[in-house]
């Protein structure tokens, strides 16, 4: 299981191309972007159940990425089952277009 550390650790080295690009242009007008946890202490016991089907969840499922921009929360997203890089990429796209709607330049013209 992948734990929050090792993944702010690597996310950004698997950008590429336009993601990248965008990336790099956001952060060098101040967003940062990070995994935080929204679960604390011991692991719990955390299950779900849809129908007659009962899964553990994983800790992970419950790591946020969550997308800055001078303080203010732009884009937040817990993983759930979703795969880490698409929660990323997603939510800088969308938080991108947060920051044009502001006026500021991120997309490539």
């Amino acid at each position: 299981m992948t734990t929050i550390d090792q993944r702010n650790d690597i996310w950004e080295t698997e950008l590429n191309g336009l993601n990248l690009a965008l990336w790099e242009r956001m952060n060098a007008l101040g967003v940062q972007a990070a995994w935080e946890h929204t679960v604390t202490g011991s692991d719990p016991e955390m299950t779900e159940q849809v129908g007659t089907m009962r899964r553990a969840m994983a800790r992970s499922e419950f790591y946020e990425f969550v997308v800055k921009y001078q303080g203010e929360v732009l884009e937040t997203q817990s993983r759930h089952d979703e795969d880490f890089r698409n929660v990323e990429i997603n939510l800088l796209i969308s938080a991108a277009r947060t920051l044009e709607e502001r006026g500021l330049t991120i997309f490539p013209r």
